[in-house]
């Protein structure tokens, strides 16, 4: 019996059809947003795991608290810039920000303000480029750099740390405002910095840029009465 020849297969019928946009962005709605202070509590939770079963894996914890094992495994990998994050920023924060921030970062933006305040004593210019080179150097010079580190009373410091977030517990994110000015100007000058203080012998050049400040909380629920610089 001959067999029948086999036909192509049609361009509909090959082609997988393509996902909806709304479906897309319902998965990306869907991601959970671990927070610092939903990280630390992982941490502690899987310590306190360790501690009753030595031989538990960190796979079944994060089975057991509904996470994927590759973001188990980022969490304790950065455990100490976690606890660190969750020392040093304030209660409210850690529920908001996901990520934790790298201590030498810190290190570098007081270096390059110093920096930035001996060029001003000096009178000499400042522009974005500058400004971005003198970082990069700022930061390898740190990264290369032995840290030497006297001697601190750590109960002391502990105890700072706590009276700070007490006192910060009272706050809300509605307490907190946040500013910034646009990208639109009256008129505008070159990019170089301008003096934050009285700088000798330089002239002050009035009504040389004007632009406006707007204000508002970081919920967005409360808005101020814009400002005209």
């Amino acid at each position: 019996m001959p067999r029948r020849p086999l036909q192509a297969a049609s361009a509909e019928t090959s082609k997988r059809p393509p996902r909806p946009a709304s479906s897309v962005k319902d998965v990306k709605a869907n991601r959970k947003k671990f927070t610092l202070d939903k990280k630390a509590k992982f941490l502690d939770i899987y310590t306190h795991e360790k501690q009753r079963n030595p031989i538990v894996s960190l796979s079944a914890v994060a089975k057991m608290e509904g996470i994927s094992p590759h973001t188990a495994r980022s969490i304790v990998q950065n455990e100490s810039q976690i606890r660190y994050a969750m020392d040093t920023l304030p209660p409210q924060a850690t529920k908001v920000v996901a990520r934790q921030r790298k201590r030498e970062m810190q290190a570098v933006e007081d270096a390059l303000f110093k920096w930035y305040q001996r060029q001003q004593r000096l009178g000499l210019p400042v522009d974005d480029s500058r400004m971005r080179g003198t970082a990069i150097v700022i930061w390898m010079e740190l990264r290369s750099l032995p840290i030497e580190c006297g001697s601190v009373d750590l109960e002391q410091w502990r105890t700072r740390i706590k009276e700070i977030q007490t006192i910060l517990a009272g706050f809300d994110l509605e307490d907190i405002f946040n500013c910034d000015e646009t990208g639109i100007y009256l008129k505008a000058m070159t990019f170089d910095t301008l003096a934050s203080g009285s700088v000798h012998g330089r002239k002050i050049v009035r009504a040389a840029r004007v632009t406006i400040l707007f204000r508002a909380n970081a919920t967005g629920s409360q808005k101020l009465k814009p400002f005209v610089l």
